[in-house]
């Protein structure tokens, strides 16, 4: 089981720095995609997105921080909603050959992110949590090795 997004598998981390092509924007990471892509200012994307411009060059961490700031879209807490954002942004990330040849050489590892924030919806805290993104990544994963089986 790999318990942490950290050290040698840091780059399963959202704030792990990659290309992300999201809704035509390219942004530094998914984190800060998934940030700019639950922010209800004038609609998912468009001419009034140009307050969110900051999620196109900051830092993961400054992205975690100023997507706080926004007021969240109207749909953003229904589950399906950010897990299909969450989803969307991995995907990119883990189809990429770089992340799709690392996601792949964790094998059949149970992949949990554990942290110590208290987020026990995309990951795990003191042995409680959905581990959502631990399960997407996981699916991905899935998805990638029947892909390579197809070829």
């Amino acid at each position: 089981m790999i318990d942490r997004f950290t050290g040698k598998y840091g780059f399963l981390s959202n704030f792990w720095p990659c290309t992300i092509v999201y809704q035509g924007f390219i942004f530094p990471s998914t984190e800060n995609a998934y940030q700019a892509a639950k922010s209800s200012s004038n609609g998912e994307f468009g001419p009034g997105w140009v307050p969110r411009k900051i999620f196109l060059t900051c830092s993961a961490a400054l992205a975690k921080k100023e997507g706080r700031r926004f007021t969240v879209r109207e749909d953003w807490n229904t589950k399906s909603v950010k897990i299909d954002v969450m989803w969307a942004v991995c995907s990119d990330k883990f189809y990429q050959e770089e992340f799709k040849r690392l996601l792949l050489a964790t094998g059949n590892q149970e992949l949990v992110e554990g942290n110590t924030w208290n987020d026990q919806f995309w990951g795990v805290c003191r042995g409680e949590g959905k581990n959502w993104l631990g399960r997407i990544l996981m699916d991905i994963r899935h998805q990638l090795k029947i892909n390579e089986i197809g070829k």
